[in-house]
């Protein structure tokens, strides 16, 4: 069995949603559904690590499949000398890589407020629109360009929204600018691709619960069950 079918099969077992089980190991959902859908060598090791502790399975059973051979040997060999390692030990491998990991953080978000000094000359602005409303498929060929000095820094896109879900913030017709991001957090605004149909919506990340807000009261939250499709394109830049 896959990583992907033996996490699938616990959470069946132990009557748990993704949702669920983001919050109890303390990961956004977003990269809990990504490292479900993506290859192995891309998942982080102290999410995995998480995972594997709270669910109560060793970091070999869960992540190694002796028909995958997409593992890099490296990451094998650190499963193997943290699963040898006793509690204390663990705890201080833990503690280390959440050090790490905040560390890592930290750095991102300086070297995003530092201007780049590497040269972007035109954005596209995607005319096909982002749904505020009703969802519609995501990014087409149609798109114009754009300077990109008369756009917010770092971002990859801009993409036309349809409808009022989003108002008052985000205006029908109006153009949202979009960072990729794989990852985003409770109360973040962004670009989604549902079941294969975009949307621009807010992230809700409470209670056991994965949900997307529009802005406006008169529409209904959309709830995210295991079985739907859910993938970030990117963070609105506001």
């Amino acid at each position: 069995m896959s990583f992907n079918q033996k996490l699938v099969q616990l959470l069946k077992d132990k009557k748990m949603t993704k949702a669920e089980l983001a919050k109890a190991v303390d990961i956004p959902y977003t990269t809990l559904d990504s490292m479900l859908k993506r290859d192995t060598d891309t998942r982080r090791l102290e999410s995995v690590f998480k995972i594997a502790k709270y669910l109560n399975v060793t970091m070999d059973w869960l992540v190694l499949d002796e028909e995958d051979s997409s593992l890099p040997s490296e990451a094998i060999s650190l499963w193997q000398s943290y699963e040898s390692l006793d509690e204390r030990g663990q705890r201080a491998i833990r503690l280390l890589l959440s050090h790490e990991s905040s560390y890592s953080e930290k750095e991102k978000k300086m070297e995003e407020s530092l201007p780049s000094l590497k040269p972007r000359v035109k954005i596209p602005v995607y005319t096909s629109p982002a749904a505020a409303g009703e969802a519609l498929p995501i990014l087409s060929d149609e798109y114009t360009l754009v300077d990109a000095h008369k756009v917010p820094p770092r971002v990859a896109f801009g993409i036309r929204i349809s409808g009022d879900s989003m108002e008052p913030e985000i205006k029908d017709g109006s153009v949202v600018w979009v960072r990729n991001q794989e990852t985003l957090y409770h109360d973040d605004i962004g670009i989604f691709t549902l079941n294969g149909e975009s949307l621009c919506k807010q992230l809700y990340l409470k209670d056991g619960k994965c949900r997307l807000i529009s802005l406006n009261p008169h529409y209904a939250p959309i709830d995210i069950g295991d079985n739907d499709d859910l993938r970030v394109v990117g963070k609105v830049i506001r």
